[in-house]
């Protein structure tokens, strides 16, 4: 059986400059990613959609629900699932890897905020500005 870890993600790296190089890769291939602890902290963010930094994270009730679906791709990760693919509650399909130092997994780094086909999950915003987000959003056929 693995130990706690001692030390989080934070602790272990070098969260800045690892931000620059995931900015710069963004550069060469727009995909959305960041990185997540075991606690939900979001230690870097790159190249997120409008639809998900100024729309659903913005309301209470949606981010509420993002928070959740962050904490279930890292549920869905160990050493024998290498990567799980996830649709989130208001439509958007992310993908996560497990970040594994020794024996435990210490966070994830998660890919996506694309859509197939975006639909409003929540009665609590308008069809318009929800739309208005979504042009950004990364398309995966």
């Amino acid at each position: 059986m693995s130990q706690p870890m001692k030390y989080t993600l934070r602790d272990l790296l070098d969260i800045p400059k690892l931000q620059a190089l995931l900015d710069t890769l963004d550069e060469i291939h727009s995909l959305p990613s960041a990185i997540i602890d075991t606690e939900g902290n979001i230690l870097t963010a790159t190249a997120w959609q409008d639809i998900c930094t100024k729309f659903h994270r913005l309301n209470p009730e949606a981010e509420a629900q993002c928070k959740e679906s962050d904490a279930y791709l890292g549920s869905k990760l160990d050493q024998l699932v290498p990567q799980a693919v996830y649709r989130c509650p208001m439509g958007l399909v992310d993908t996560a890897t497990p970040i594994i130092v020794r024996v435990n997994t210490s966070g994830t780094y998660s890919r996506g905020s694309s859509s197939r086909s975006h639909r409003m999950r929540s009665g609590s915003f308008s069809r318009r500005g929800s739309l208005a987000s979504t042009r950004p959003t990364t398309w995966m056929p």
